[in-house]
């Protein structure tokens, strides 16, 4: 027993040292950055690690060491394995080796589109706030307001804030020129709606990115209250961020 569990001891450092061995030339690689391919290949080596890490805690040193440690860790144990292999069935190897491999893969495969989708949302969040849309959707949040000071009511149709004659038509407040620059990138969604109990009347205004147009993940929403929210999800779009021009 003592002299098994000496070499089982020997076999945990030497998986260790062989872990770390392994690592060092896919940290060097994953130093050169994602943008090339030697870069990539070196952070995919390290996804399960990070993955897991993200976990309980964001970048950082202390996050550089956490996923380094569960990488050592994740090596280390088929290692230990293989490297004890002759005090057990080929078979009794084999399998656990495997399965943990295939494991392994899978739950990388999973991993990296989630933090792909995560970090889209929040490069397309960072970006929502400059957007010049920003600026035209607090304009027409005005030009709503005007209309109803003006009518004692919200429109009925979003047209009817527009110019579209000189002088405007009378349904048409000639509030807004249009169409507006961004539109060309952006669809404007308008819903006028009735007074529902305590709640007086209002509308709802989404603007969405046309496919194509680069903008496909932009959903932006408003209200009376003028209030702008954006998600890359209509579904979420109101319980997204809040944004604000920063004209």
């Amino acid at each position: 027993m003592k002299a098994h569990s000496k070499v089982s001891l020997k076999a945990v450092l030497l998986s260790l040292v062989i872990s770390l061995v392994v690592e060092c030339p896919f940290v060097l690689a994953a130093s050169e950055g994602p943008h090339t391919r030697l870069g990539a290949l070196g952070i995919f080596f390290f996804v399960p690690s990070i993955s897991l890490a993200l976990l309980f805690m964001r970048e950082g040193p202390r996050f550089v060491i956490a996923f380094i440690a569960i990488q050592t860790a994740l090596i280390a144990l088929p290692t230990y394995w293989i490297l004890t292999c002759k005090s057990r069935p080929a078979v009794r190897t084999a399998l656990p080796v495997l399965t943990f491999a295939l494991l392994l893969g899978s739950a990388s495969a999973v991993s990296v589109k989630y933090e792909q989708r995560r970090t889209e949302r929040a490069l397309v969040i960072d970006n929502a706030g400059t957007n010049s849309v920003l600026h035209e959707i607090e304009l027409v949040n005005r030009s709503l307001a005007a209309y109803r000071a003006r009518y004692g009511r919200f429109p009925a149709t979003f047209d009817q804030i527009s110019v579209t004659a000189d002088p405007p038509e009378p349904d048409h407040a000639g509030l807004q020129v249009r169409p507006m620059p961004m539109e060309a990138f952006f669809s404007y969604v308008y819903m006028s709606r009735a007074a529902e109990g305590a709640r007086p009347p209002g509308y709802e205004l989404y603007i969405e990115g046309k496919p194509d147009s680069g903008y496909d993940a932009y959903h932006y929403c408003t209200d009376e209250t003028t209030v702008i929210h954006f998600d890359v999800s209509r579904s979420l779009c109101w319980s997204g961020p809040v944004l604000h021009s920063a004209n």
